[in-house]
């Protein structure tokens, strides 16, 4: 299922957490898988979000709230470590991002929402993971591979940079 939030915008804000004033669309997001699982045999194991940019801050935040749907993220230019982060068990993450995006920069500047870097938001889903190393590759000429592995549950941390 793909979800639209009020005017296009799913709600979510700095240190991934919902817009003041706006709908509660992590409640909307449990409202939707749960007609879905109702209409379809889906694997309720197998759920994952993918995102871009506010989606994929969007997914973070659902990865906080609902870890027990969310089996992983896979994010493109938007990885981010919601604070409090409410998971109660480590989730895998794939995450996309370029060195010189300027709409959400790789590295502190940018919007409010972007308090941390990339790299401190990927470190702190490691972290969370109990991901115990970082194993970094050279996957073409302009893109390069982090690897946070060794982590509980299997639920590695991958950062793939584009320069």
């Amino acid at each position: 299922a793909a979800l639209e939030g009020e005017g296009l915008r799913l709600s979510v804000t700095a240190r991934g957490q919902p817009e003041p004033g706006k709908p509660d669309d992590v409640a909307y997001t449990r409202s939707v898988l749960e007609e879905v699982d109702s209409r379809a045999n889906i694997d309720s194991s197998r759920i994952f979000c993918t995102g871009y940019a506010r989606g994929a801050r969007f997914c973070s935040r659902l990865a906080s709230e609902l870890s027990n749907k969310i089996a992983a993220m896979g994010l493109v230019s938007g990885v981010r470590y919601p604070e409090p982060n409410n998971a109660t068990r480590p989730v895998p993450v794939l995450a996309f991002h370029g060195l010189q995006d300027t709409i959400n920069p790789f590295s502190r500047s940018g919007a409010r929402y972007w308090d941390d870097t990339v790299p401190e938001a990927i470190q702190k889903w490691a972290a969370f993971n109990s991901c115990k190393r970082m194993v970094p590759h050279q996957l073409a000429p302009h893109v390069s591979l982090e690897m946070h592995v060794d982590c509980s549950a299997e639920a590695s941390v991958w950062l793939v940079k584009i320069s």
